[in-house]
């Protein structure tokens, strides 16, 4: 019983999730739009804040702010799911516009692709396990009939990330399991006529 509970420990808590704030803006500095190094998706809902900007001063063109990074994923992990979300908007004007979030990599180019504000998902492959440097970017633009406009959006990126068992090894741990459970029920099954003729006769 030790070996069947240890395996069922394995399997439920190598699922188990852990949350992470990867990057903040408010902590780690701002998202360029040229996208930099931000560090690396671990087991678990990996999150990512910050804010970005749109403005019109003097009627001038629109001034869109552009937030990317760069994000690896290691061997025997999966990318599961993507949330992203607009957690507050504040600001001046009268403003159309548009605020998407998205994922790609340099061999798949729309991993996933959403209309944060609309909640509509454009493109979306997840999961996918392919080990590798992928590109988390947010941004947008829009278009004012005025001459002064300034808006801000904070937004919040949540990946989700599961380690992939290796065929090989998940086998093995069922054999395991079924093995435990047999030789339990066979050990508590209670002594057959036959066995006990048997053993008088010895």
């Amino acid at each position: 019983m030790k070996f069947l509970n240890a395996a069922i420990f394995f399997l439920v808590f190598s699922y188990s999730s852990n949350a992470t704030i990867v990057w903040d803006e408010s902590i780690d500095g701002d998202l360029l739009g040229i996208g930099q190094s931000i560090g690396s998706l671990g087991v678990g809902t990996n999150t990512f804040l910050g804010t970005f900007g749109l403005f019109r001063n003097n009627g001038n063109a629109a001034s869109a702010d552009v937030d990317s990074g760069f994000v690896d994923l290691a061997n025997h992990l999966q990318i599961i799911s993507l949330d992203a979300e607009i957690t507050s908007t504040y600001g001046f004007g009268v403003l159309n516009y548009t605020r998407v979030a998205g994922l790609h990599s340099p061999t798949v180019p729309h991993i996933y692709y959403e209309e944060m504000l609309s909640d509509t998902v454009i493109y979306n492959l997840l999961p996918i396990s392919e080990t590798g440097t992928y590109r988390l970017f947010t941004g947008g633009g829009g278009a004012s009939v005025e001459d002064d406009v300034e808006f801000y959006w904070d937004w919040e990126i949540n990946i989700e990330v599961a380690s992939v068992t290796e065929p090989s090894l998940l086998a093995l741990l069922l054999t395991g399991i079924l093995s435990v459970v047999f030789f339990g029920i066979r050990s508590s099954k209670p002594n057959s006529p036959l066995l006990a003729v048997k053993r008088s006769c010895q």
